[in-house]
């Protein structure tokens, strides 16, 4: 047998031998369940998510996306407060400024009015302190609750004794103490006696004889380690008018001269009687300084 013959038998035998495909498939298939038809993707149902999950997502969103809302509301309301709190307070600073200058502007108005309108007339012919010429009507509202200073009774000899400067200055500005407990007065000093001042005087007083704004004044003076003072404080100081006159409490005789008169002064307090315990003269302090040499010996 040849090779040729060979190759034949062998092909025939494999052909033989190999096993029925179509036949070997049909029995699988028949053994299987049947198929379903199942549709193509984009024709399959969404899965959905129950109502509760879905309310359960969105609150847990909206409380993530709230949550630095929160935060900046409750920052935001916090120094929203405190500038509602310094404004309140600042306002209330402006309201109070604003009623004390309506204050002041009544109270030069009303005083201005009634020393130019018709001024109080004595039937013995005594000068009236509203009839005086002053450079100022403005009124002093500011009031302390200090001890005034100085003794109990006005002496002449005392409230000397306990000076240490005399000083003729203009009121420029009034302010309360921290504590209220005294009134500071800065005064543009004009002259000082026996040592030279700064031209600007803060002095301290408790008085409730308050001085005025832009009025003149002839005030003794004490030193102490907190600044000036005045000397006594339960009399009102000497007031200078603007026309070169002086008023003055009757207790400074050191003051009087030829051209010296009684005058009807304002009543500032009810238990205040200096209505008729106060004088009018020139402005002449020449015998204040003599009295306070001879005094502390100068």
């Amino acid at each position: 047998m040849n090779e040729k013959k060979l190759k034949e038998l062998y092909r025939s035998e494999a052909e033989n031998s190999a096993p029925d495909m179509d036949a070997l498939w049909n029995s699988i298939e028949s053994r299987l369940e049947p198929k379903e038809n199942i549709p193509p993707i984009e024709m399959l149902p969404k899965k959905k998510f129950p109502v509760k999950t879905i309310a359960a997502i969105a609150a847990c969103v909206c409380i993530l996306a709230a949550a630095p809302a929160i935060v900046n509301t409750s920052k935001f309301e916090s120094e929203t407060a405190v500038q509602d709190n310094s404004l309140a307070a600042e306002t209330t600073a402006y309201a109070d400024a604003a009623a004390n200058e309506e204050y002041y502007a009544e109270a030069e108005a009303s005083e201005e009015s009634f020393s130019e309108g018709s001024p109080i007339q004595n039937t013995d012919g005594i000068l009236n302190y509203n009839e005086l010429s002053f450079s100022s009507y403005s009124e002093t509202v500011i009031s302390c609750n200090g001890t005034p200073y100085g003794d109990s009774y006005f002496t002449e000899d005392s409230v000397l004794s306990q000076t240490d400067s005399i000083v003729i200055g203009t009121v420029k500005r009034v302010f309360p103490a921290d504590d209220e407990s005294c009134i500071y007065y800065e005064l543009e000093a004009s002259y000082s006696y026996p040592e030279p001042l700064e031209e600007t005087v803060i002095v301290a007083s408790c008085s409730p004889y308050t001085m005025k704004r832009g009025r003149e004044y002839v005030i003794p003076l004490a030193y102490s380690e907190q600044g000036c003072r005045t000397v006594f404080d339960n009399v009102p100081q000497i007031e200078m008018t603007s026309d070169g006159g002086m008023v003055y409490y009757n207790g400074w005789s050191c003051l009087d001269n030829e051209y010296s008169q009684d005058i009807i002064y304002p009543q500032v307090t009810p238990d205040a009687f200096f209505y008729d315990r106060m004088k009018f003269t020139s402005g002449d302090i020449s015998g204040l300084i003599e009295k306070f040499n001879e005094i502390n010996e100068l």
